[in-house]
Parts: structure tokens; sequence; C-alpha cells
């Protein structure tokens, strides 16, 4: 052979080992290039999508034979995603193990960890630690791998401890197995239920297991989410039936996960994923499924086949209470069992004041939404009748005119001075006597007197108004108003101040009971609360007087209210209020319309 064909077989060796050094690069730099995808993905919040990358790696690292630190970081990210953007922790559990199986010595990234995702991750490192120290028994005794480190007298037997396999080769890792779908406990579901009938759900548990909670999580046509219910003990397992009334057709779907005594889950049957799914029949084609040692669930009576979420169905089956139990999800009071309310979407200890408790049947959300103080404020337009009365305060007397030569009033006969002359014209009815006459800091003024009313009517008042309100119950608020008249409208339409000088003069002061009649829970839209109160205080007018001065007309100082908050939330803690009331003022008689026109403040 000459030096040429050396050099060329050289030359084709080299080029036959760049294109096998290429071709097993290629998957290896598919599955990282997948895994960066896909957590870039999960960062995004596009589970679906980190999901797909992820299980596109694990098939790509399978047919291309990578194992090692890449498909153990491949099984970490599916774990993450699963525990921290599924929350399935079962399914975490099991790529956590399997992540750990393949690199025992893979730690999670503080980016993307969480304490639950820590948490499983833990979990996950017992397990693979107690199946690591099953492999280093008898049949690893050689200088080299031996074996395949299976435990167990069936594996350490001389079969497997013999010189055959205590070579000095290498045995590649064992691919791990994907997790098997619908979560990794055998359970065997009813293969079908009547519609509005309990579906009952078993799950066997061999009684010397270290299992501390077992929780079933549902839903139905109707629900937007799975609502969590713990499992009852039982021979054998643990069962649960799931109520009549969240049962419809076309399927039930649900999925089981079994908690240890620290809190942490150990396995599932079915995962949020891929839930057991209960086909829900109008006709039944098999026997009827029970719990064991149970009767048959019967069918739900009429008044109870009403989806959950229906608008105008009652939840709850009529008879107030649902079967959630302490710490349960719910949507609403029917939801939780006899004793418990719905507060923060969680069944709690606790009952409804106002008769709402049982079954918040037509609530469709939950009176924890609420805000219970409120702040009123805004502008009022007031139409008060007045057709005569008291005037707030008698005119100042003049005697011995000097114009006139007359005094304004004769002490003795009471006699009026001529209509248009002197200061008495707008007043009526004077004290005549000696007690007619009050001397004050600006004169003598005359007392008694009533205010001349030519055409009776309504005459209009401009007012600032604000309140302070809180819900003592869902449903029952009290409320403090304070209304400050601003000015007056005589009926000739001229302006003028907001009162006389007598007590309270131009200032209301109010305590209203008021009662919601739509939704407690709901944080925008309508509200409509009636209201009823009391008052102390003086709404006063000032009839037209021609051209004379014009006095105040007295009310009060007593009163009632009655009226309505009509108003509407923009957002939970702000929205805009109309309120039409009427108020009727005594001993001093003033009947009144107002009509405010503001905003509300809640938290």
């Amino acid at each position: 052979m000459n030096v040429r064909h050396i050099v060329g077989f050289a030359l084709a060796l080299a080029l036959l080992g760049l294109a096998s050094s290429a071709s097993a690069q290629r998957p290896l730099q598919q599955v990282l290039d997948l895994n960066r995808q896909g957590m870039e993905a999960y960062n995004n919040l596009e589970i679906d999508t980190a999901v797909a990358k992820l299980e596109e790696a694990v098939r790509v690292a399978r047919a291309g034979n990578v194992t090692g630190a890449p498909l153990a970081r491949t099984f970490l990210n599916m774990g993450i995603v699963q525990v921290g953007g599924l929350t399935d922790n079962a399914s975490g559990l099991q790529f956590f193990t399997q992540a750990l199986q393949v690199d025992a010595n893979i730690q999670l990234d503080p980016l993307t960890s969480t304490p639950d995702i820590q948490t499983v991750f833990n979990l996950a490192r017992q397990r693979a630690g107690a199946g690591r120290t099953g492999q280093t028994g008898t049949g690893q005794t050689g200088t080299g791998q031996t074996g395949t480190g299976q435990t167990g007298t069936g594996q350490t037997g001389t079969g497997q401890t013999g010189t055959g396999q205590t070579g000095t080769g290498t045995v590649r890792p064992p691919t791990p197995t994907p997790p098997s779908t619908g979560g990794d406990i055998p359970h065997t579901p009813v293969p079908e239920q009547l519609s509005q009938t309990a579906v009952p759900v078993f799950l066997e548990v061999p009684p010397e297991a270290q299992v501390a909670q077992v929780y079933v999580y549902y839903k139905s046509q109707g629900m937007r989410e799975y609502r969590r219910v713990e499992m009852a003990r039982m021979t054998g397992g643990y069962g649960y039936e799931i109520p009549c009334t969240d049962v419809f057709e076309p399927e039930v779907s649900y999925y089981i996960v079994v908690f240890a005594p620290d809190g942490s889950p150990v396995g599932s049957a079915g995962t949020q994923r891929q839930p057991v799914r209960v086909p829900i029949v109008a006709t039944r084609t098999q026997p009827e499924p029970s719990l064991p040692g149970r009767a048959a669930p019967q069918q739900c009576s009429a008044d109870e086949e009403c989806p959950p979420g229906m608008a105008g169905c009652s939840h709850g089956g009529g008879g107030g209470h649902g079967s959630g139990g302490m710490g349960d999800t719910c949507s609403r009071d029917g939801d939780c069992g006899e004793g418990l309310i719905c507060e923060d979407d969680l069944c709690t200890a606790g009952s409804r004041g106002d008769g709402e408790g049982g079954g918040g049947g037509d609530e469709p959300g939950t009176p924890s939404d609420q805000a219970r103080f409120f702040i009123d404020f805004g502008g009022t337009i007031g139409f008060g009748y007045v057709s005569g009365g008291a005037a707030d305060q008698g005119p100042l007397l003049t005697f011995n005119d000097p114009n006139t030569g007359t005094d304004d009033i004769d002490p003795l006969t009471g006699a009026l001075p001529v209509a248009g002359e002197g200061s008495l014209t707008p007043f009526q009815d004077c004290l005549a006597d000696d007690q007619g006459f009050f001397p004050d800091d600006t004169g003598t003024r005359a007392t008694g007197c009533n205010v001349r009313v030519e055409t009776p009517g309504f005459l209009a008042a401009v007012a600032l108004r604000v309140g302070f309100g809180y819900y003592v119950i869902p449903r029952l608020a009290l409320s403090a108003q304070l209304r400050f008249q601003v000015a007056t409208i005589d009926g000739a339409g001229g302006m003028g101040a907001g009162g006389g000088a007598g007590t309270l003069a131009n200032l209301l002061i109010g305590l209203r009971a008021q009662y919601l009649v739509t939704d407690p829970a709901a944080t925008e839209g309508l509200f409509v609360a009636p209201f009823i109160g009391t008052s102390v205080g003086q709404i006063q007018l000032r009839p037209d007087q021609a051209g004379q001065d014009e006095p105040f007309l007295r009310s009060g100082l007593n009163g009632v209210q009655l009226g309505s908050v009509i108003g509407y939330h923009i957002v939970k803690n702000f929205g805009i209020v109309a309120t039409p009331e009427v108020h009727i003022l005594f001993p001093d008689f003033l009947f009144d319309f107002d009509v405010t026109i503001g905003a509300q403040v809640s938290f």
C-alpha cells in the first residue's frame, strides 16, 4: 500500500468519525433546545406549550439514545411544570423521581423553584434514595457494574453475583418509564351513573399504608373548576359519593390524591390533565353502583335538579346545605355542610346573621366579596311644600320711627302698618303684648310671627350631603347622614342663604337603616338599598315677598326619612349613586323631597 492509499484511508476514517459525532450531537442539541423552549414557555405562563415541548424532548431523547444529565434535566423540568403550572403534584412527583434515578445529583433551579415544588422534590429524593439503597446489595460486589442492580432474594443469588457479570465493562443506566396515564394508584371507577344520582367513588388503600388524608377533586356540567372534598375512611379504603346535585350528562370527571402524614402527596388516581371520566346517562345499561357495604344512591327529587352556576337555580338540594366539609372548596354557602359558610372559596365554621347562611342558592358570589364600610357624598336638590308657618326669626322693631312718626307695631292693639311700609310686611300674627318683644344683640325683635305666604307651593334648596355606613350583616347597614343646606331659591327664582339663625337652621343630622335587595357579594353592577330613618335639625325655606326681606320658615327639629339608595358599582370599591328620599319634619311641619346625585367609596 503506497502513501497515497494510507492517507486516503486515514482521511476516510476521520470523516466517518466526524459524521458519527455530528449524528450523535443532533438529538442531544434538540433535547437541549426543547428544554430551553419549554421553560421559556413556562415562564411566560404558556403551560400547554411548555408541556408539549418537554414531552417532545423526552421522545427525542429516547429515539436518539440521549441519557445522563440532559435526560434528567428534561424530567426535572417536566416535574416543575406539572407542580408549578398544573398543580398536579402526583405527576410532578413521578417526573422528579425519574430525574433523580437518572442523575442522583441533579438540583432544582432557584429561579423556577417554589415551596410547593421543593416539597414535592424532597419527597421524590426520599423515594429515589430508597431505591438506590436497594441497589447496593450483593449484586454489586464485583469490580465493575454487577448485574442490573435489582434487589430482593430473587436477584441476589449466585446467578447475579458470579463472575459472569463482574467484569470491568459499564452498564447503561436504565431508561425510566413515563408516568402511567391517570396517576400511579390503581383505581376502578363505576362504569356509568344515572343523571342526578350520586356517583360512588372508592379507592382501595391497605390498612397498613401510611395515609393521613385522601381527597377527591371532581367537576361536572356547569362547574368552572374542580371542587375538592375529603374522602371518608371505610373498610378497605376511602369512599365518597359525588352529590346528585352535581351529576349531569354527559359525564363527571375526577381525580384522587393521597397525602402522607407529613402533608406530602404520595400518589394519585387520575390527574387534573388526565382525570377519571364517568359517563352520565339518562337510562341505565349497567347495574346500580354503590360504595362497599352501602345501598345504591337514589336519584334526586325534581326540585333538586339544578346544575351548579345556572341562573335562578337553588344549589344544594333544597335542604339548604351541601356536602362540603371544613377546608373544602366552595363557591357559595350552599356548597358547605351544616354549620359552615363559604369564605374566600373555602368552607369554614360560621353562620350568616341575615338568614343567608344555609342556602345561598340565588347568590352568584360569596358575601365575603362584599365591601362592608362605605362613604357617600354628593350634591342635593330639595323641594319643600310651604303654605305658611312660623318664622325662624322675628323682625327688628322700630319705635317712634322718625320717618313715619309711628311704631312698627302697636304694643297695645297689635295693629300692623300699612302694606308696603315698615319692616313687618313679610310677617303676620306677631305677638302684641309685652311678651311679644325680644331684645337681642341686634335690637328688639318681634316674636311669635308667622311668615306671609301668598301662594302655597314647592320651594327649592341646594345642599351638600355626606354619609358614613357599615353593613352589620351582608344585607343590613346602618348609616349616619349629614345634610348641609348651602342655598335657598324663593318663589321668584332668587338665590339666598341656606338658613336663618335658629337651632340647626341649615343642618340635618340623620340615622338610617338600609336593606340591600340586590346581591351582597356583587362587586360590580347595579345595587339597590331602600332605607328608613330619623333625623334632627331643620330644612328652612324662603317664600318670595315681592321685593321685601324674605324671612325663613322654621321646620323640625324632629323628622323621619324614607327613600332608597340606587347605585352602580363601576369597580368593587367605587360607584355612582342616586338617592331619592322624603323628609317629614315636625312639630313645625315641613314635607320635603330630596334627590342626591353623588358617589360611593366602599372598603
